[in-house]
């Protein structure tokens, strides 16, 4: 099991990661499934809350980051976090919510404070926010409405959980 942070050459990647500063613009939770007999994806993109196979997920896109629970314990509870997001499939991606992230973006760097996003939908997930969610439901303290790819991987980063592999 493992998160993986991507980009690709697209505009809207581009986007991203200007106002975001990082080298991710999109990330997703990665898994085996023994069920299908294969790695799959859950992440929110365009098409909203969905299972891909890996394979096919990582078509266009290219990994800057990965990380991985470092021991069992962490990884049960990563699984846990990944059952309460499996919830949301099917939930819409969130557009307006996306542009709000900016915002929030924006007011970090100029006042070094988080803030909530002013524009998103309750009812509406982007990747951070799910992947966060993901966390939040394994019992890691994490806001999700403030995340980022980028936000994501700095407190991965400084985490005593998980490991990076790239």
């Amino acid at each position: 099991m493992e998160i993986l942070f991507t980009r690709s050459s697209g505009l809207l990647s581009g986007v991203i990661r200007l106002v975001d500063g990082g080298r991710a613009s999109h990330v997703g939770l990665a898994f085996d499934s023994r069920d299908f007999a294969v790695s799959l994806v859950l992440d929110a993109g365009l098409a909203g809350v969905a299972l891909t196979p890996r394979s096919r997920w990582l078509q266009g896109r290219r990994i800057v980051s990965a990380f991985r629970p470092v021991a069992t314990a962490e990884e049960d509870r990563l699984r846990q976090g990944l059952a309460r997001a499996a919830e949301d499939l099917g939930r819409r991606y969130d557009f307006v919510g996306l542009l709000g992230f900016a915002w929030i973006r924006l007011m970090f760097r100029w006042l070094s404070r988080k803030v909530r996003n002013p524009m998103a939908s309750p009812r509406r997930l982007v990747c951070s926010e799910l992947v966060a969610e993901a966390l939040k439901g394994a019992g890691f303290i994490l806001t999700p409405e403030t995340s980022t790819p980028q936000t994501l991987i700095e407190w991965l980063r400084t985490s005593d959980h998980f490991a990076r592999e790239l």
